[in-house]
Formats: structure tokens, sequence, C-alpha cells
């Protein structure tokens, strides 16, 4: 299930992406065009392709700090997963600001200029 949530009075909207791993969102096209993005399958998921349709300023990695920096749990050894090269992407894509969410417990705020993430 993919999410769009929009704040009309500041005209700004956040995707959460859940976790998707198929691109066929991609023909949704314009209508993914998000402010901010909440990562797919917590960063390990998505194509860049889609992150492109997105064109977001802000990203939330809602993974645990291992999952985000491609390690075991205990951090002693680099895994398999995407993370680093979803980073890349977001980098070459100019995003702005990217939060970790590991612990969940932050608020989102929306205002005219920007995007914060605020702790609860």
């Amino acid at each position: 299930m993919v999410v769009k949530l929009t704040a009309v009075d500041v005209d700004k909207s956040m995707l959460f992406l859940s976790d998707y791993i198929k691109d066929d969102i991609k023909d949704l096209g314009e209508k993914l065009k998000s402010n901010a993005v909440q990562m797919a399958n917590h960063g390990d998921g998505g194509s860049k392709e889609v992150y492109e349709l997105i064109n977001p300023k802000v990203a939330f990695f809602n993974s645990p700090l291992w999952l985000y920096l491609n390690q075991s749990k205990d951090g002693t050894k680099k895994m398999n997963y995407k993370t680093e090269e979803v980073i890349k992407w977001l980098e070459e894509l100019n995003v702005k600001t990217t939060y970790l969410a590991a612990d969940c417990n932050q608020l989102v705020h929306f205002q005219d200029m920007e995007i914060k993430l605020v702790e609860n």
C-alpha cells in the first residue's frame, strides 16, 4: 500500500511507500510527486526511477541504525542490504534532508518553508 498525505494549508505532501517492492507504481507518474517520502521497505527497497518521480526534498528512513548502515545487527560485518545504494540515489537526486526515524517516536511538522522532524 502506498499512501500520500497532503497538508493543504502549507501545500506540502508526504508519500508513505511502506513495503513497496514492485516497480509498477511508476505508472502513477506525477501523482507520486511529494515534498517528503518515507523510504520503501525501511530504505532497502524501491527504484531510482520511482524516487525521481517523487522528487522529494526530505527522506525518512524508518529503520534501525544497523540496517541504514548496511551492517549486521551487532555491527561486526557488512550485509547485502540496498540502503547504501538508495542513499546514493538520494544524493544524486539532491534530496536536501534525510532523517533516520529509528525509534519511531517522532513527529513530522509541515511548515511553509520546511519539513522538519520534532522529537515527541
